[in-house]
């Protein structure tokens, strides 16, 4: 019997691979390639100050992408909902979750957390429409793994647009007409 790992991982490696359809123009870095539950998970940061998620499941491929910005807020609201110490009343549970919305397309991604007397659930719903995604189950671990690879996504951005900015403004410096130096004068 063939694991749901193994047949995700060619998925993993073109996913980090084809060119995006989201902004052909950008240079992007992968931050991070890992598995989560039953889902393959590739997240890049892009020059033009977008952050990609890819996300294989055992149906289907959704890549979605956000400024900087959400996802920086979205990590934050997502590490409060895993930190949280809460416990429910006596045969009561409730639930926590963090959600990035893409406003422009619908879809997103959400991080769910279920706590019971029991315990805790967790689960990743992405969405690339407003009616169409799926949930993977993951593990407490698996939950606080993908919240840090998008702070490290949110963290390499943030260097590339300064890096492309500083970049950009040497190369205006260099098409400028180079100073001259005063000549030397002997006395």
């Amino acid at each position: 019997m063939i694991s749901i790992r193994s047949s995700i991982l060619p998925v993993v490696l073109a996913l980090a691979t084809l060119p995006s359809a989201l902004g052909a123009q950008a240079r992007k870095v992968t931050v991070a390639r890992t598995l989560l539950g039953d889902a393959a998970v590739v997240i890049n940061a892009r020059t033009d100050g977008r952050i990609e998620v890819g996300v294989a499941g055992p149906e289907r491929v959704i890549e979605l992408a956000w400024p900087w910005g959400p996802v920086a807020t979205w990590a934050d609201s997502a590490s409060k909902v895993l930190r949280s110490r809460r416990r429910p009343a006596r045969n009561a549970s409730f639930d926590w979750r963090a959600e990035l919305d893409r406003a422009e397309k619908g879809g997103g991604i959400s991080l769910t957390r279920k706590v019971t007397r029991q315990g805790s659930t967790y689960s990743l719903f992405v969405a690339d429409t407003s009616f169409g995604g799926f949930a993977v189950p993951v593990s407490a671990d698996e939950a606080e793994i993908f919240v840090t690879h998008l702070r490290n996504a949110v963290k390499t951005t943030r260097r590339l647009i300064s890096k492309s900015a500083a970049d950009s403004s040497e190369q205006g410096d260099s098409t400028a007409p180079p100073k001259k130096k005063p000549a030397p004068t002997s006395r």
